[in-house]
């Protein structure tokens, strides 16, 4: 069974157009995106686009430097507040109302940052 011939003429078309509009295509040019200034911006507290504003970059160019710094810093925060909580002592209900109390966050959350930071966690009874 032979192939139909402008079956094949026409993915040579398309090939060729793709190739053509592909080498048309520019690319954003990300050396030149200052991470140090969106880095310091986003420490003073200034919004997403505040801070694409006054840098010249992009809103998604910002979110791409800042997002590895907000959970990095929001850790630490959360690192911080739990052994703080877990310095004042009690029982655990009490250290989980002290904890959102500070924080908003569920006693769930206590738990998983106590495991991660390794202080002692309470264990599980039911298991």
């Amino acid at each position: 069974m032979t192939q139909c011939p402008l079956r094949r003429r026409r993915t040579a078309y398309f090939h060729l157009l793709a190739r053509a509009l592909g080498a048309v295509v520019a690319t954003r040019d990300v050396t030149g995106t200052p991470v140090e200034e969106i880095r310091l911006l986003r420490l003073k507290g200034l919004s997403l686009a505040g801070i694409a504003q006054q840098s010249g970059t992009t809103v998604p160019i910002v979110r791409r430097v800042v997002g590895t710094l907000d959970r990095t810093l929001g850790r630490k925060k959360q690192d911080d507040v739990a052994r703080k909580v877990h310095a004042l002592g009690g029982s655990w209900s009490e250290r989980a109302a002290a904890w959102r109390a500070e924080t908003g966050q569920c006693e769930v959350t206590y738990w998983r940052v106590l495991k991660r930071t390794g202080l002692s966690a309470p264990r599980n009874s039911r298991r």
